[in-house]
């Protein structure tokens, strides 16, 4: 399991979810449920950014400067839910904080307070498991924090609910892989066509050239069974 989801795991630890419970008045499993989605959501919205050193650096310069202990518990319940730094983490993830507060709101079916919280309590989770990462590599830059989102791009986008994601399936389903290949894609040419075409010609001419020297010696040879018999000329009979 790598740092990143171990850390995570770790994070969203049951006395957590109990104290997110008490005071979201959410039963226990609808709060793991939403801070695990809503987690993978922002995760999944880096990872779409992966490819952008102005977004990774931004990333990691907000893990070094926000609080090493604002805690995901604290975020829940009050008027400062989406305030910073989650709003920015969630910004820069391509999410606007409302709308995905929406959409866990949705995916629950609870209200729009408890879900705003459990979206900054998930963003601070996501700092949180950042901020682990940086300490067991030695620091966090944009490069590191770039390679590690593609390594586990296809895990944590497998992790993120289908009613949480805000691309149409047929973008989605494309998405990581474009991640894992920066480059664009060409259309795929038939270039590779001509030189099988030009060897096979190239054979056929041997072979034809092959078959003609052959056809010139043989005829060229006579054959054993048709040689002709010795002419003679009979001998001229005396006059009698």
């Amino acid at each position: 399991m790598s740092i990143l989801i171990a850390s995570i795991e770790e994070l969203i630890s049951p006395r957590l979810v109990e104290h997110l419970s008490a005071q979201s008045g959410l039963p226990g499993a609808k709060v793991r449920t939403g801070m695990t989605g809503a987690v993978a959501t922002i995760l999944d919205g880096l990872v779409g950014k992966a490819n952008d050193p102005r977004t990774m650096n931004q990333v990691a310069d907000l893990v070094r400067t926000s609080p090493a202990d604002d805690m995901p518990a604290q975020l829940i319940g009050d008027g400062a839910s989406l305030q910073q730094p989650g709003h920015q983490l969630v910004g820069l993830a391509g999410n606007d904080p409302q709308t995905m507060a929406k959409r866990v709101s949705g995916f629950l079916g609870v209200g729009g307070g408890a879900s705003a919280g459990l979206v900054a309590a998930a963003a601070a989770i996501v700092l949180g498991a950042f901020r682990k990462l940086a300490q067991a590599r030695g620091g966090l830059d944009a490069g590191l924090l770039s390679s590690t989102l593609v390594d586990e791009g296809r895990e944590i986008h497998a992790s993120v609910p289908q009613s949480l994601l805000g691309e149409p399936p047929h973008v989605i389903a494309t998405r990581v892989e474009r991640i894992e290949e920066p480059a664009a894609r060409r259309p795929t040419s038939r270039w590779w066509l001509w030189p099988l075409l030009a060897l096979a010609a190239v054979l056929l001419a041997m072979w034809a050239f092959g078959r003609a020297r052959m056809h010139q010696q043989r005829t060229r040879e006579v054959p054993r069974g048709e040689l002709t018999a010795p002419h003679t000329v009979p001998a001229p009979q005396p006059d009698r």
